[in-house]
């Protein structure tokens, strides 16, 4: 009986935290930004330079990996939409199955494009700029070597390797039910490999800039949250991010 009382007195002191601080005043984020407005202006100085040596250090990769994958998606489209126009039967089925897969393609790539690709432009300096501006400035920087961190970490997502082959696999079930059984095995093969080149082939180096960031000047802003939600055994941490 005593136990179960504890355990309740637990859940209602947890259920009061929760009603104080909900998810709000103890964001990463706003952590950082209280830290950022205790910064000398030399202190600022040195992290923007750093974040816009490594900014500038990943735009060449980060611009060829999108603008070439770009063009492929977009050549593989006109190449195939050509094709089709003069092919028939069986052809058409196959050319229609790569002008979709390249639809995907190019669309991933133009509402998700590398953060990088752009080198430091984001964060270049203006002139007579305030202390506030700087620091916003610096927020920007560390919300692109955060994201180029976050899209370093997608080769090794089991999901993107999973969606890589659902949508062949789609693909080539398309051309075996409607067009030529050869054509469905080399698109679906051929279009696995190409998936997973536009995978690796960006740049990777993303986390380890964070981490050495980091371990330099302390956690980055990020869009981390955390609230703690009530049990019957007390409470429990729940994070977002």
């Amino acid at each position: 009986m005593a136990q179960a009382r504890a355990r309740g007195v637990a859940a209602l002191l947890a259920v009061l935290v929760v009603s104080a601080v909900g998810w709000g005043p103890a964001t990463a984020q706003e952590a950082a930004g209280e830290a950022l407005s205790d910064l000398s202006s030399s202190g600022l100085d040195a992290r923007l330079e750093t974040l816009t040596d490594r900014l500038k250090r990943r735009k060449t990769h980060a611009a060829v990996w999108q603008y070439g994958w770009t063009g492929i998606f977009v050549g593989s489209i006109a190449f195939r939409s050509a094709q089709m126009a003069t092919d028939d039967g069986d052809d058409r089925v196959t050319h229609g199955v790569s002008i979709a897969k390249s639809g995907l393609g190019l669309t991933r790539m133009l509402i998700a494009p590398h953060p990088l690709r752009k080198g430091a432009a984001p964060i270049r300096p203006q002139p007579d700029e305030s202390r506030e501006e700087k620091v916003a400035r610096l927020r920007r920087g560390e919300a692109l070597l955060a994201e180029s961190a976050k899209r370093s970490r997608e080769p090794y997502q089991l999901s993107q390797h999973l969606g890589i082959l659902g949508v062949n696999l789609a693909g080539g079930a398309v051309i075996l039910a409607f067009g030529d059984d050869d054509d469905a095995a080399f698109s679906t093969i051929s279009g696995i490999i190409g998936g997973e080149l536009r995978l690796w082939s960006q740049p990777l180096q993303g986390a380890s800039d964070l981490a050495a960031y980091e371990r330099e000047y302390g956690e980055a802003a990020s869009d981390i949250q955390w609230r703690i939600l009530p049990t019957w055994r007390g409470a429990v941490l729940e994070v977002r991010y």
